[in-house]
């Protein structure tokens, strides 16, 4: 593999400078005096990847460390992560890991699989808690448009 420019490193360091924020291929070809086009070809040429895939290699990854590290559930990874709900993100996730975000967690976690399995349980009655709200929501959207 060839040394990447100055400049494809100067767009990784923006990438992770703004990674937890909403990044636009616009401001970083501005940053490093390019157009969007080129650069991006530039950027698959010597990475093997597109920007956008990158960006989305790095959010995932940070979101593993979130699953491993925090008592955040998936769901609140995931929108924290950019996604928009919580089976795109594991879409994503699992063409990186290869399993599920939960899968991960188990696989990966350091505490006693009795406190694994209840964080697990009380995370799906959060998150079932939360389509039941969002399904109650709708309803009473129909019914006000009706």
């Amino acid at each position: 593999m060839k040394k990447e420019s100055k400049t494809i490193q100067q767009v990784k360091d923006y990438i992770k400078e703004h990674l937890n924020e909403a990044i636009k291929l616009d401001e970083i070809a501005k940053t490093v005096g390019y157009s969007k086009f080129h650069l991006n070809r530039m950027f698959k040429e010597e990475t093997e990847t597109t920007i956008h895939q990158y960006i989305l290699k790095l959010r995932i990854e940070q979101s593993a460390q979130l699953l491993l590290n925090t008592n955040q559930t998936v769901l609140e990874i995931a929108l924290s992560s950019g996604y928009t709900t919580q089976q795109s993100y594991t879409v994503a996730f699992r063409q990186i890991y290869e399993m599920t975000p939960q899968g991960y967690r188990i696989q990966h976690s350091h505490k006693p699989s009795s406190t694994v399995n209840n964080e697990i349980k009380s995370e799906r009655q959060r998150e079932n808690n939360i389509v039941h709200i969002e399904s109650k929501f709708e309803q009473m959207k129909v019914r006000m448009a009706a």
